[in-house]
């Protein structure tokens, strides 16, 4: 079942990070955290498992970790086509979760819809 309350707050997070991490603000430290260590790993993870048979602890252990490996990917891909600054990184990881959140709520839609048939 596609949670509203999950797409939301991804993109509030997204969006929240975007503005603070660009902007000199004190929250920098911890949004560019969450931004970096959490939001890619569980849009991935939202997109990877649509059935939802994972419980909060292992969703959280596989967001960071899987947060951790498309960071470093990321990193190095923007190394060959860009250089390495904050706000093509910004940009390309917040692409990167919207992105991968809107696949896993069309997965989830389309499971849903096929279970109701």
């Amino acid at each position: 079942m596609v949670k509203s309350r999950d797409i939301l707050m991804v993109s509030i997070l997204a969006s929240i990070s975007i503005m603070w991490i660009v902007a000199p603000v004190y929250g920098r430290a911890v949004t560019g955290f969450l931004f970096v260590l959490f939001l890619p790993g569980f849009s991935l993870v939202y997109a990877l498992f649509p059935h939802r048979e994972l419980d909060s602890i292992e969703t959280a252990a596989l967001s960071f970790g899987l947060s951790i490996c498309v960071v470093v990917l990321g990193g190095v891909i923007l190394d060959i086509l860009w250089e390495i600054s904050l706000i093509p990184v910004v940009y390309s990881l917040s692409l990167l979760s919207v992105t991968c959140l809107l696949f896993g709520a069309t997965r989830r839609l389309y499971i849903r819809k096929s279970r109701e048939r």
